[in-house]
């Protein structure tokens, strides 16, 4: 069985984004122990172009995040036989300086494939931070990752 992430189209396995929301006063002074904010600590977690100049990205782009996605993600034992196919929706964020952080389940096809799909998201680098007005910032996003037997 292999695992085809390429797919029909690109667009399966686009970034998707969701809504956009403020959690702290831009204008209010940074203390020193906020100025290099961790995960649970985002000063802005935003997916909308109307927010973000530039949207995060993988390192070297899509066709390098397909090819990791296919060689890293692993086919769960227990549902070779199954003849399930479909796709699990992951979010996550990522932190101003690319980290990927508190990875969750959006959309679930099964709890075997959605384990996979944390654990593939787990693997991934740091990506390249999103950026509004030069300055990086926490993003949260949405990844399909589709799982289709050949």
């Amino acid at each position: 069985m292999r695992i085809n992430l390429l797919g029909v189209s690109s667009l399966v396995l686009m970034l998707l984004l969701s809504s956009c929301e403020l959690l702290e006063d831009p204008e209010a002074p940074v203390s020193p122990e906020l100025s290099e904010p961790d995960c649970q600590l985002p000063s802005f977690i935003c997916a909308t172009a109307e927010y973000v100049k530039n949207m995060p990205k993988y390192p070297g782009g899509e066709s390098q995040m397909f090819k990791f996605m296919a060689a890293n993600l692993e086919w769960p034992e227990m549902m070779k036989s199954a003849c399930i196919e479909g796709t699990v929706v992951v979010s996550f964020t990522i932190d101003h300086t690319g980290k990927l952080c508190s990875p969750k389940i959006a959309r679930s096809l099964h709890p075997e494939f959605d384990a996979a799909s944390i654990q593939l998201v787990q693997k991934m680098p740091k990506w390249i931070p999103g950026t509004h007005e030069g300055i990086p910032v926490c993003m949260e996003m949405n990844l399909p990752i589709r799982f289709r037997l050949e």
